[in-house]
């Protein structure tokens, strides 16, 4: 078999790449991505037009993530039983009214809410778990360069919409940034839709008559070790580092380094996922997965840990080491479980693992701005997220060798 046969990793990259620009569309539209990578934008707008706190409109985004973890599992099983064509143009199409509803307010608090909880469950098939499923089940080969090419779309997005946003508020207000985000999620629908819907693997996996013989096998696994240890691995990393995302910015202001100096370092985070998520998707294709897994989360610890005792003389470091992790994390999980579970449970086992680490993340942000008020600082919290992340590294470094052969010809 040459290197570019119809299976081997290039031919697999050559012959569905329609497929890969996709996933990368609809990873950076989803609204997973959107609506917590764009919330600072909005903050102060909604402040000066409603009134609301900080805290009360920060609320409004936890809920959303609250109801999104809550919902996972089950979006994930539909998507084993159902297939995903109709999920993803249907929750396109949700986040498109969202934010055109969003755009609309008229100072309801609840209403606001109610928008984003909404979101949360119409949205499901628009999120990271659903596009990571579609890579995962379309590709063998070249599975974890095609999920780091797909996901490019959540550093882009994370990395430009800030900026641009920005911009339109400024110029035109904050309820036209709210329609032009609506406006970009119906341009690329059918963009996204069209080659889910024509690939094959989008089709449901579970056959009605195995339905009950299903759901035993499906407890049975989520009992093994495995999934016990990629839970809290994953859930260590997220509540270890993701409230940095929040709160870097205030650190190292807390050390003296100036607000404009601090966002600069803060850009070096999306830059960094945007690399960090290609690189590793094509190393796990090539070296043993747990051990990408142990090496990535112990550079973080390092770079975390220099935070906490190097202050504004490691910004750079830590930069580079949060946006290295949080670039890999769901690349490294999906493509973990694609390898460790079988392809028509992915859905659901991934959706318990999402939830999991959405819950890691609603954790963190909390977790670091209640104990630096405490503690007078971020240098306890950073050094305990050390000890976390290292205590991840060596979990992944238990995992057993993958029980089946990882290539498969699934031309």
């Amino acid at each position: 078999m040459n290197g570019t046969s119809p299976g081997s990793a290039l031919g697999e990259l050559r012959s569905r790449w329609l497929l890969i620009l996709a996933v990368m569309l609809g990873s950076g539209v989803g609204p997973t991505v959107l609506v917590p990578y764009t919330a600072g934008v909005f903050m102060p707008a909604l402040q000066d037009a409603f009134g609301w706190t900080r805290g009360r409109i920060s609320f409004g985004i936890t809920l959303y993530l609250a109801v999104t973890a809550l919902v996972a599992p089950f979006a994930g099983m539909v998507a084993d039983r159902r297939g995903v064509a109709l999920m993803v143009p249907v929750s396109l199409a949700a986040t498109a009214i969202a934010f055109a509803l969003l755009a609309m307010l008229d100072g309801s608090y609840a209403a606001f809410l109610a928008i984003l909880a909404a979101l949360g469950v119409a949205g499901a098939g628009a999120t990271t778990l659903i596009m990571s499923r579609i890579v995962a089940t379309g590709f063998d080969r070249a599975r974890g360069t095609a999920l780091g090419l797909g996901l490019l779309g959540i550093g882009v997005t994370s990395m430009i919409a800030p900026s641009l946003l920005s911009g339109v508020v400024a110029s035109e207000g904050w309820r036209s940034a709210y329609l032009a985000i609506a406006l970009l999620s119906l341009v690329t629908l059918p963009l996204v839709s069209w080659p889910v819907w024509r690939h094959r693997r989008a089709e449901p996996v579970d056959a009605p008559e195995v339905a009950t013989e299903a759901r035993q096998s499906l407890g049975a696994m989520l009992a093994q070790p495995i999934f016990r240890t990629l839970a809290i691995g994953f859930f260590l990393i997220q509540v270890s580092v993701t409230g940095i995302l929040v709160h870097f910015i205030p650190l190292l202001i807390d050390h003296g380094v100036g607000p404009a100096r601090a966002a600069l370092f803060a850009g070096m985070i999306g830059a960094v996922m945007i690399v960090s998520r290609l690189a590793v998707g094509i190393v796990i294709d090539r070296i043993f997965a747990p051990f990408v897994a142990t090496a990535v989360t112990l550079a973080a610890a390092l770079g975390v840990g220099m935070l906490a005792f190097g202050g504004a003389s490691a910004a750079a470091l830590g930069a580079c080491a949060v946006g290295l992790v949080i670039g890999a994390e769901f690349d490294l999980a999906a493509y973990l479980v694609s390898r460790y579970f079988p392809a028509h449970f992915f859905g659901r086992i991934y959706g318990l693992l999402f939830t999991v680490m959405v819950v890691g993340t609603m954790t963190s942000t909390s977790l670091y701005g209640f104990w630096s008020d405490w503690a007078g600082g971020y240098d306890q919290v950073l050094i305990a997220a050390t000890a976390a992340l290292c205590c991840a590294a060596g979990l992944f470094l238990t995992l057993p060798r993958f029980a089946a052969p990882a290539h498969q010809n699934i031309a």
